[in-house]
């Protein structure tokens, strides 16, 4: 009995070296994410204090809190961020001449933390007033995005981030 369950033992820890050498192995190299998405409508500011130079994607941020997630389009465009794209180069092209604004948070909060107006995710905007859409580094450890719309309406983008992006 003891040969067997010694035998097992040995089994369970071959097997689970070789399982992480496999995903080791696996591990992607070029990663590249490509998104594509519509927005009907500008954001309204929530009130004076509201960045005014940015669309205010916070708007977004609370009503896909509480939807779940489940809303898209409306006053923002939302997606997660593949890791591999940290600190790499991202591109926003609008479809139309309209100024979008991309914004990266960390996470989106809890719906407690939604119905609190002061409360705000860690987040970086890139804001740029024109309509050639925004550049820039991928945040590291962000996991969210928001697209939202400074001016304009009925847009739609083009969002590339990670391998090729230049």
């Amino acid at each position: 009995m003891k040969k067997l369950v010694s035998l097992v033992a040995v089994c369970l820890v071959a097997t689970t070296a070789l399982s992480g050498g496999a995903v080791a192995a696996k591990k992607k190299k070029g990663v590249r994410q490509d998104v594509s998405g519509s927005i009907l409508m500008q954001a309204p500011p929530s009130d004076a204090t509201s960045n005014p130079n940015g669309c205010y994607s916070g708007v977004h941020r609370r009503i896909a809190v509480l939807s779940q997630e489940q809303v898209n389009g409306v006053v923002g465009f939302h997606f997660d961020i593949d890791p591999g794209t940290w600190n790499k180069k991202f591109r926003l092209t609008p479809g139309s001449a309209v100024d979008l604004d991309i914004t990266f948070y960390d996470g989106f909060g809890t719906v407690e933390q939604a119905a609190e107006t002061s409360y705000a995710p860690y987040n970086l905007g890139f804001e740029t007033r024109d309509n050639n859409g925004e550049a820039g580094i991928v945040p590291p450890n962000t996991t969210k995005v928001i697209v939202c719309m400074k001016t304009g309406q009925q847009a739609s983008f083009e969002y590339s981030a990670g391998a090729g992006v230049k």
